[in-house]
């Protein structure tokens, strides 16, 4: 997953655009790491449909930002998402203070949800126990 997540950073870097075998190939390897029942894909998969249609329409982020976090629901639990989000919002707010803003007022946020993945992953015995 993490290699995964590397590449589609470095897209999301240079294009602000992500691959849709990248994000192909991230679903298959969280899909073969999923441990959630049926019933809870199916919401799942309404809930992300659901998601990306209003996104469609009031374009708060990214579309392949919610692929990324759909694919890794898939092969985590809901605490380590929540850490890893929290780390990616925090990492790109220290970013947009550190960096000029820029000018279209959209930033590469994958490589912010990989920074997540990494700390949570990395110091998860810690983190999740606070969580839970």
């Amino acid at each position: 997953m993490l290699i995964i997540l590397i590449a589609l950073s470095s897209f999301d870097i240079v294009d602000q655009t992500i691959p849709t075998d990248g994000i192909i190939m991230l679903l298959l390897v969280c899909g073969l790491s999923n441990t959630h029942p049926v019933q809870e894909i199916l919401i799942a998969i309404l809930i992300y449909l659901l998601i990306q249609f209003l996104n469609h329409h009031f374009s708060w982020m990214g579309s392949g930002d919610i692929d990324i976090y759909f694919c890794l629901w898939l092969a985590l639990d809901i605490p380590s998402l929540l850490w890893q989000t929290f780390i990616a919002c925090v990492a790109a707010l220290l970013y947009l203070i550190v960096a000029p803003w820029p000018k279209n007022s959209k930033i590469p946020f994958v490589p912010f949800i990989t920074i997540g993945f990494c700390l949570t992953h990395q110091f998860q015995s810690i983190l999740l126990p606070l969580i839970s």
